[in-house]
């Protein structure tokens, strides 16, 4: 894709949205988006060689239109069109591109269920639910393997049953034209996981089979009682290509304290990370209003099989936007 044709083509499908609106009363359209600065300094030591920098720094701002228009009794077609945008320097790090695609999907909802294909996180790393405290800033994908969206994907959920029980089945297509890299079936790369969902408790156990060249299993609980929350994730994971298992640990806890403030810390720990041996991070978020928020982070990581450290300071901002199309 152009990308500088990205604007142009989120105005005209807001326009198409709001002509469909004007003639269908059963739809939802919505132009949203995340905006995230942080103003952060690393502290870096490797091989013996100290390194300092002071950086501005975007964490996964985003821009994006989601909808769905009721076609018959019970069904209804559902869309998502989601890209990150880079605030701090205009591009993704390598100078190519000033937009990445996110959650991009198109699909049908009814009481069976829903299925949607394009690009979309796996299962295994939705699983996680708001275990990381940290997401998009100094997240969990800095120790543990399966954090992954994909590309020609195509899942199933099921509705809720049981008090808040959900099934999800994405298959990854193999399409690449290499058949010692990829067999090009329909089902060769699965990512799979059953979640439960209530007002206090997240749960859920998953997999991965064969994506990225990773078998995964990973369990995660989340317990929340509105003032603090507590909860923890394991995961082991295995290359497909052989070798030992690697397992890692995650656990967290954030609590709300005076006006506005939340104080959250988060303890990482695994093998499947060069540089990854051991994270924690400790943070403050502070309320202006509800779409925005100041925030506070440390991170410190290590690695198991060498000396490097690297620690990670910053402060921040966060707004989040949206309008109904």
């Amino acid at each position: 894709m152009n990308v500088k044709l990205l604007p142009v083509i989120l105005s005209g499908m807001a326009l198409a949205s709001t002509t469909v609106i004007a003639a269908t009363p059963d739809t939802t359209n919505k132009l949203y988006g995340k905006a995230v600065l942080s103003l952060q300094n690393h502290e870096e030591d490797a091989s013996g060689s100290q390194e300092s920098a002071w950086k501005l720094e975007t964490h996964a701002s985003r821009i994006g239109v989601k909808g769905d228009i009721k076609i018959e009794e019970n069904l209804k077609v559902i869309y998502k069109a989601e890209y990150e945008i880079y605030l701090d320097d205009g591009n993704d790090g390598s100078g190519s591109s000033e937009f990445k695609q996110r959650n991009t999907f198109l699909g049908l909802q009814g009481g069976w269920g829903t299925v949607f294909a394009g690009v979309h996180d796996t299962p295994l790393k939705v699983s996680q639910g708001k275990i990381d405290k940290f997401n998009d800033i100094t997240d969990i994908k800095i120790v543990l393997d399966g954090e992954n969206r994909m590309t020609n994907a195509v899942q199933y959920s099921t509705p809720k049953f049981g008090g808040g029980f959900t099934a999800n089945v994405m298959t990854i297509l193999g399409e690449d034209n290499d058949p010692t890299v990829d067999e090009g079936g329909l089902a060769d790369h699965i990512s799979a996981s059953l979640t439960y969902k209530t007002k206090q408790i997240w749960a859920a156990i998953a997999m991965d089979d064969d994506v990225k060249g990773m078998d995964i299993m990973r369990v995660a609980a989340e317990y929340n009682s509105g003032k603090f929350t507590v909860g923890a994730l394991y995961q082991d994971s295995e290359a497909t290509t052989g070798g030992g298992s690697d397992d890692g640990i995650i656990v967290s806890a954030s609590a709300k304290v005076g006006s506005g403030y939340t104080v959250k810390a988060q303890f990482g720990t695994s093998d499947q990370k060069t540089m990854g041996g051991e994270m924690l991070s400790l943070g403050v978020d502070k309320k202006l209003g509800k779409k925005t928020k100041l925030f506070a982070y440390y991170t410190a990581v290590s690695a198991d099989a060498s000396s490097d450290e690297e620690t990670i300071f910053g402060l921040g901002v966060q707004h989040k936007f949206s309008s109904t199309l």
